[in-house]
């Protein structure tokens, strides 16, 4: 508890019952993760979106040095980690099947729109 909240807060801190202290530290990490998650998209932008892309050279091409492509991979894999420590409650299946409805739906009634003109 000290490592999370410091040496000044812990004599108010060891007076509060356990489960709200484990809940205090959980917030503190997701506060901590989406605090760094923020700095990881600023940077990319601020980088022109060379940050943490990864240079996956051609299969067919191997003669051509500048066959190839530029993979993001990784820096979209540490982004969703972050995204998953920051915000839990839009990782749960319940969460992820209420998104993924709202875009078939959405999906749909464009694609209906589309075809009435």
């Amino acid at each position: 508890m000290i490592r999370v909240f410091g040496v000044t807060a812990y004599p108010q801190l060891i007076q509060q019952p356990y489960r709200l202290l484990l809940r205090a530290a959980e917030i503190a990490g997701e506060r901590e993760a989406a605090l760094r998650l923020a700095r990881v998209q600023d940077g990319r932008i601020a980088d022109g979106m060379k940050l943490g892309r990864q240079w996956v050279p051609g299969r067919k091409e191997k003669a051509d040095p500048d066959a190839g492509h530029w993979d993001l991979g990784p820096l979209l894999r540490h982004e969703e980690q972050l995204d998953r420590l920051a915000r839990p409650w839009a990782h749960t299946p319940e969460a992820i099947e209420r998104r993924l409805d709202a875009e078939q739906d959405a999906a749909f009634h464009k694609l209906f729109q589309a075809m009435k003109g």
